[in-house]
């Protein structure tokens, strides 16, 4: 039997790009989840507690809800439901009535949530550090390369939530298609321009680019 070479394996790096690019990100995301669980450990937080703290403190009250976070996540409703109710409890959050459905809960932090989440902002510093010493053409390069890779894996099925312009049906390319603009802003993009949540996404639909 012939042996499978792993993306890891340096062998195959050396002949293989996308191995060798892969094994990059596998590293990079070791490194990044270590960082991210040392953060949320540091706040009495288990990963997945921290990160619905951090999507409540960054996104609209709609994008808070329950089934909302669930699909985002790419998690169980009830497993959320369990997370989100220990930040209740934990005094980090706080449900609220919806103001346009009264059967609904929107969840908001309170200022000791606000707290933690500040704390938990701080795992990036070192990271953004060497990212900015870089030239800025290298990083929009790299920044468009890592947006159209995960523009692929919701394609393939692989990622749930992808709001990203390349997938968004305001996206436009525009002449030799290397340069593109936003139909709904009306306002040229650049690849550093590019955005990977953003609040104002559609799913591509009929309209022709």
């Amino acid at each position: 039997m012939t042996r499978a070479e792993h993306v890891l394996d340096p062998r195959r790096q050396a002949k293989n790009r996308p191995a060798k690019i892969l094994a990059a990100l596998e590293r990079i995301g070791h490194i990044i989840l270590t960082s991210t669980r040392e953060a949320a450990g540091n706040a009495g937080l288990s990963p997945i507690q921290s990160r619905l703290l951090i999507h409540v403190a960054t996104h609209e009250a709609s994008e808070s809800r329950l089934s909302v976070l669930a699909r985002y996540f790419d998690l169980t409703v009830p497993t959320v439901s369990d997370a989100v109710n220990s930040l209740v409890r934990k005094g980090l959050l706080d449900k609220k009535k919806s103001a346009d459905d009264a059967r609904a809960r929107v969840l908001r932090l309170t200022a000791n949530g606000r707290n933690v989440y500040n704390d938990l902002a701080t795992w990036s510093a070192p990271y953004e550090r060497i990212l900015g010493a870089m030239p800025a053409t290298d990083l929009d390069a790299l920044a468009e390369s890592l947006l159209c890779f995960v523009s692929g894996l919701h394609v393939d099925g692989q990622v749930a939530v992808a709001r990203m312009c390349p997938i968004c049906t305001h996206f436009a390319r525009e002449g030799d298609r290397s340069t593109a603009r936003c139909l709904l802003l009306s306002e040229p993009l650049g690849p550093g321009d590019y955005r990977l949540d953003c609040p104002e996404w559609e799913p591509v639909g009929m309209a022709e680019e």
